[in-house]
């Protein structure tokens, strides 16, 4: 599974806001997906509809909808910003690109999210400013981890993938979650109520070949263990046995990962 093309025009849209300087790190669906393409996952690539982003810097949310509509002013002739929400605690903002009153793109962008570990993808000569793939685990743990987890089904199979492409520990994700300000809950539905998991999981759309939950379900328990039963324990997960593979001391993540990755 590749791009669909509306994804390809969202990434052009993207590189179109990098060029042009927008204070914008990417995320979301569209950089999973890149994430997940660039590594020969593309059986669990998911499409996606929208952009999400974190606005960098102390750029009026306002201001940022101004230079947005510069840019596509360039890009789509007689086109306009609408802002569809404005941004509050714990809510995204929201602003639709639109000609002729059709929407055409989405960008869901949360001005108070800290961006603290940044990548860079590159779209053609162009190179995009993005949370790197464990900010995204953290992220996608953080949201299973929660009663909500049954709305939260793109995230495993999300999870699913990253974590077959991605090393990371266990003290890493802990410390991305506390830095972005939020707590693991205690994994009680996902754990405790396996056949309405699943029930969602079969309802989830835009998978072309979706695993079987069981598999899927089978890594996600192996990837949330050490937070449920070890939370003292620094654990290194290896992408190719699908599991944890190290013990790890607090300060030899970087080390480690370098050994693992020769």
């Amino acid at each position: 599974m590749s791009y669909t093309d509306y994804e390809r025009d969202m990434l052009e849209l993207v590189a179109d806001f990098s060029a042009n300087g927008i204070p914008l790190v990417f995320k979301g669906g569209l950089v999973t997906k890149t994430y997940l393409l660039s590594n020969g996952q593309e059986q669990v690539t998911r499409n996606t509809v929208d952009i999400d982003a974190n606005l960098a810097g102390n750029t009026d949310f306002f201001e940022l909808c101004e230079m947005i509509g510069q840019v596509i002013g360039k890009r789509i002739p007689d086109a306009e910003i609408r802002v569809k929400r404005i941004p509050a605690a714990n809510m995204t903002g929201r602003v639709e690109i639109v000609k002729d009153n059709n929407p055409l793109y989405s960008l869901d962008i949360d001005p108070i999210h800290p961006t603290m570990h940044l990548a860079e993808i590159t779209i053609g000569d162009t190179k995009i400013p993005c949370v790197e793939p464990e900010q995204i685990i953290a992220d996608k743990i953080s949201a299973i981890s929660a009663p909500v987890v049954f709305r939260r089904s793109k995230d495993l199979i999300d999870l699913y993938g990253l974590s077959r492409c991605t090393s990371f520990s266990t003290q890493e994700i802990r410390q991305i979650v506390e830095d972005s300000g939020h707590r693991l809950g205690d994994f009680g539905k996902l754990i405790g109520e396996r056949a309405n998991v699943e029930h969602a999981y079969e309802r989830l759309r835009g998978v072309v070949e979706k695993p079987p939950f069981s598999e899927v379900y089978d890594q996600i328990l192996r990837i949330i263990e050490p937070f449920v039963r070890e939370p003292d324990r620094n654990l290194l997960w290896d992408p190719v046995e699908c599991d944890y593979s190290l013990e790890l001391d607090r300060d030899d993540y970087d080390d480690s990962e370098e050994d693992l990755e020769r």
